[in-house]
């Protein structure tokens, strides 16, 4: 459902999140202790090379917006630091730099006279 949403989607946002399985095993999620807590993109728990990856084998090519001005750490003074670190690792997750492929032109063929 959430790949199906994302590809619905212009313009898909990308969030993380931690999750504190130790407190949810121990409290539940109506327990009295926070056991989540948005991130940016390279600082949770998601897999993002799968996330990627199932976007592209979907037929996804548009733009991805990375949100990260909720995450407990990265915010304030360091919003810009952790919105690089996202950029930069999900550039990683799909594989790295952009590299064309080669364009192989046709050989010349010459007449001889």
């Amino acid at each position: 459902m959430l790949f199906r949403t994302l590809l619905k989607s212009s313009c898909p946002v990308l969030k993380d999140a931690t999750i504190a399985w130790d407190v949810i095993r121990e409290s539940g999620i109506h327990g009295p202790h926070p056991y989540v807590w948005h991130r940016t993109p390279g600082f949770g728990d998601t897999n993002w090379t799968d996330v990627i990856s199932i976007l592209r084998q979907s037929g996804y090519s548009g733009d991805i917006a990375i949100e990260g001005f909720h995450d407990p750490v990265y915010r304030g003074e360091l919003e810009m630091t952790g919105q690089v670190h996202a950029l930069n690792y999900l550039k990683e997750c799909r594989g790295g730099a952009f590299v064309p492929n080669p364009v192989i032109s046709e050989p010349q063929v010459t007449e001889m006279g």
